[in-house]
């Protein structure tokens, strides 16, 4: 009987070294997780602030075209104005022109 009791003690201390080395890999893997999530946290910062600079520059660029935007529809708005008053113009130097043909014709 006390053999046997050494055999499974015998067993045991094999099992139990067995299961140290487990765990001993289990924690280098553990460690080896741990440096990827801190790679993984540093690389989402980064990702994160690229981001920021996008959406900022983003909005700049919707601001400047409504500012373009504004922009042109006063430039129609004033060259429509600027054909209309030369046109005002040609009709009004037609009827001037009428004028000086029948004053001459008066003389």
């Amino acid at each position: 009987m006390d053999k046997e009791i050494l055999e499974l003690l015998k067993l045991m201390r094999s099992d139990i070294t067995s299961m140290k080395s487990d765990v001993g890999s289990l924690k280098n893997d553990v460690g080896l997780m741990q440096d990827d999530i801190k790679e993984l946290k540093t690389g989402q910062n980064e990702t994160n602030k690229r981001l920021c600079n996008i959406e900022n520059k983003l909005d700049a660029i919707y601001d400047h075209t409504a500012e373009l935007t504004e922009f042109r529809t006063e430039t129609r708005d004033g060259l429509k104005s600027i054909k209309d008053d030369l046109t005002n113009v040609e009709l009004i130097t037609a009827k001037n022109y009428s004028d000086i043909v029948k004053l001459k014709a008066v003389k």
